[in-house]
């Protein structure tokens, strides 16, 4: 069974939202309903979504500045913004960054889930994992079980490539030894982090029995880290994974 695709809607006006979340659950869509612009940014800071539909004229936080937030935050999630007005400059800067699709009111119903379903197939992008351990065993035999089920996987040797790697794309998880030969997983990921805040980072080693091995776990597992002890079953790191992106 296929994960329903999560859109959010944010309107202050709750007539229009209610017409839009029976649309959307009609076409099986998941959605979370917002009214202002601040809970839109919270709500996608806490988690992902596939869509998100910005009312532009709202309470606190309006749907231009709200769009703008959002795509600091989570810039992989398509957007459309809806509004009344016709002429806006603010709103046709934003139309002209090809960032954000422009939805006018009153919509035609059939146009409107005609562009959801675009949106949606369009920011449709399959997870991105890195695997950093100096056991090339590990990451081959890990970076295969991971293809096979449709990830994009690249894997890299030593902690200082995954810095360097990090500096060129993101990735969504970040699998990391704990044990790492130059830099260890835990210092690897705080350098990570602060680059990329949102990449999810999971920790792994082979010796957790070892003095120095037990602190740096037990430094992980207080910071919030998953850790997981090798070797580990497929399908503990599939179910891991879904758990990570449903979130």
């Amino acid at each position: 069974m296929m994960d329903k695709k999560r859109i959010l809607v944010a309107d202050d006006n709750r007539h229009m939202t209610e017409t839009l979340v029976d649309i959307l659950t009609y076409l099986e869509y998941e959605v979370v309903q917002v009214a202002n612009g601040a809970d839109a940014i919270r709500e996608t800071q806490q988690r992902s979504f596939d869509l998100v539909l910005l009312d532009v004229q709202m309470p606190q936080v309006n749907g231009i500045a709200a769009f703008y937030a959002i795509q600091k935050i989570r810039p992989q999630i398509p957007i459309l913004l809806m509004t009344g007005w016709v002429q806006n400059r603010e709103l046709e800067q934003v139309r002209q960054t090809g960032a954000a699709r422009v939805f006018t009111k009153p919509f035609d119903p059939e146009q409107l889930i005609k562009e959801i379903r675009q949106l949606v197939q369009a920011g449709s992008q399959p997870t991105t994992i890195l695997i950093v351990d100096d056991d090339p065993l590990v990451c081959n035999a890990l970076k295969r079980q991971l293809i096979k089920h449709e990830y994009v996987v690249d894997m890299v040797l030593r902690g200082r490539d995954a810095i360097e790697i990090m500096h060129r794309r993101q990735y969504d998880i970040v699998f990391l030894d704990i044990c790492l030969p130059d830099i260890n997983g835990l210092e690897v990921y705080a350098r990570i982090k602060k680059q990329h805040p949102q990449t999810i980072g999971i920790m792994m080693t082979g010796f957790g029995n070892e003095p120095q091995v037990k602190q740096l776990i037990r430094e992980a597992r207080e910071e919030g880290h998953v850790c997981l002890e090798k070797p580990f079953p497929v399908e503990d790191v599939l179910s891991l994974i879904d758990q990570i992106c449903r979130d």
